[in-house]
């Protein structure tokens, strides 16, 4: 991650409109595209991965499985796959199928106090792979297969432990019941 990187912007309705640095973006709450993937393992247990300390948005927090800002030009299944590689060691040869499971909706972090408006247009997807994994250190501090039960009482007791992210996704998926 870099606060170079350039990010196509989009208006309300999802329409590209043009480029911006990721600071701006942020700073500014322009809408951008992201891509969420979330991983299960033959025994139905969710991957999770541990934010490393550096990032400057929610550090330390369990997060989905992997996820990518779109690169200008990047359609969200190349950055769903460019994510499972750099994040996980995951060959974009050997990646598993990728189905759909969310299309583009729009998701907003608010932090006044890291000056950070995060307004972006998240499409996701799921997959099964019992294949190995290889952690980028850089990005992430820690990576586990989570069980429903455990993530649930995890979840119920300390919430603050995973990214809102994270949150609005197992939201969805039931697995905050």
């Amino acid at each position: 991650m870099t606060h170079s990187e350039i990010f196509e912007i989009f208006d309300a309705n999802n329409q590209l409109i043009g480029q911006a640095p990721r600071d701006q973006v942020h700073a500014e709450g322009l809408f951008h595209r992201s891509v969420h993937v979330l991983i299960f393992n033959s025994q139905n247990e969710i991957l999770l991965q541990r934010r490393a300390a550096n990032k400057d948005i929610c550090p330390n927090l369990w997060d989905l499985s992997a996820a990518e800002h779109l690169k200008p030009g990047e359609t969200t299944h190349q950055a769903a796959l460019r994510g499972l590689e750099e994040e996980l060691g995951i060959p974009q040869a050997a990646a598993p199928p990728l189905p759909l499971t969310r299309a583009f909706r729009l998701q907003r972090l608010d932090d006044p106090a890291l000056g950070i408006r995060d307004y972006e247009f998240v499409e996701t997807y799921t997959t099964t792979w019992d294949g190995p994994l290889i952690m980028d250190t850089v990005e992430l501090a820690d990576m586990s297969f989570w069980s429903k039960e455990k993530l649930q009482t995890t979840m119920q007791k300390e919430p603050g432990l995973f990214t809102p992210w994270f949150q609005n996704e197992m939201a969805f998926l039931g697995f905050q019941d």
